[in-house]
């Protein structure tokens, strides 16, 4: 058993959906907040079954149907800004240990969002193993670089590739940020400001902890001063930047894909009745709202301008829109009832 785990109160569950490794290891999810001695049972069998529930639909056929696939089920941006930032670093831990995840309640969203993002002691190249290191190459292929490892990663990651949709919202918040943030000076500028914000707390440090020059698991690297340690971070992160910035265009498919609109629905939160107000002009055909378990609740073939759809017999939650306007175009709206 796990640290902490008693019959009355499992700390996890395990995917029904092992690594892809000839060791075929189990994937778990371990509960951490509110902590496993205070969900009660009905809560924690919902976690499992939604979860559970959520991971039959991502590795399903349909997985991408726009309108029972995955996608209501997460905060897809979320995914892309965890990848990205496990990516940059390259994190040796990323996506299988120091993971979080989190849901609120469907009347507060209901989507599945990665993060908050956290441990990256074995990240921007200190790891000397699995290719922690490494400038080329993807941190999710974990599962290839050390197929043997006991801590593996779930499928999500190789399915999302499999998304268009994913790789178009990746290319975007990529180019965004290597135009700002990530751009290489402003890179090497971040860490320059951290070296003046810690100021002597360095030279203290390896005053109590002289390591300097000195292997430490797991370094891939070992200066012979602060300042080298220091010139090797900024080298490793604007190289793997730049490894990215060619990786993600073979990766992406840019071009020729129809985008997805999002609808604006008020009032929004609602007690009952809500209407489209986006500036969609015309009529919209083939309207449906699902609530956030795919259950279809309301479908119309034609909606002219000005017409409410109304929620009120329905439970509290959020729920997802789909329509499609003149020339195929798939419109998606989310709405929450009170």
């Amino acid at each position: 058993k796990f640290t902490g785990e008693t019959d009355d109160f499992p700390v996890l569950f395990e995917s029904l959906f092992n690594a892809a490794t000839e060791e075929n290891q189990s994937i778990r999810f371990l509960y951490h907040y509110p902590k496993p001695e205070d969900i009660n049972q009905e809560q924690r069998e919902y976690i499992r079954d939604w979860m559970l529930h959520f991971e039959e639909v991502l590795a399903g056929p349909d997985f991408l149907h726009p309108v029972t696939g995955y996608h209501r089920y997460v905060d897809l941006n979320s995914f892309v800004d965890f990848f990205i930032i496990n990516e940059l670093s390259r994190n040796v831990d990323g996506y299988r240990l120091s993971t979080y995840l989190y849901k609120d309640r469907d009347s507060e969203d209901g989507r599945l969002h990665m993060g908050p993002v956290w441990d990256f002691n074995l990240a921007f190249g200190n790891a000397d193993y699995c290719s922690g290191a490494a400038i080329d190459g993807w941190a999710y292929d974990f599962g290839n670089e050390c197929p043997s490892d006991f801590w593996q990663l779930p499928f999500w990651w190789s399915r999302l590739r499999e998304d268009p949709v994913f790789l178009q919202l990746l290319a975007d918040r990529w180019r965004t940020l290597r135009s700002g943030r990530f751009a290489n000076e402003q890179l090497v500028a971040t860490i320059d400001s951290f070296v003046v914000r810690l100021d002597d707390a360095p030279a203290r440090n390896f005053d109590r902890w002289p390591v300097l020059n000195e292997y430490v698991w797991p370094n891939a690297y070992v200066g012979q001063s602060y300042d080298s340690e220091i010139d090797y971070l900024k080298n490793w992160i604007v190289d793997r930047a730049i490894w990215m910035d060619g990786a993600l265009q073979r990766l992406t498919p840019v071009q020729n894909r129809a985008r997805i609109l999002p609808l604006g629905l008020q009032p929004n939160p609602t007690g009952g009745l809500f209407q489209i107000i986006s500036g969609i002009s015309g009529e919209l055909t083939d309207v449906s709202v699902y609530d956030t378990f795919g259950r279809l609740i309301f479908n119309q073939d034609r909606l002219p301008e000005g017409v409410s759809i109304d929620l009120s017999p329905f439970p509290a939650g959020v729920y997802l829109l789909y329509a499609q306007q003149a020339g195929g175009q798939l419109l998606v709206g989310r709405v929450v009832k009170r």
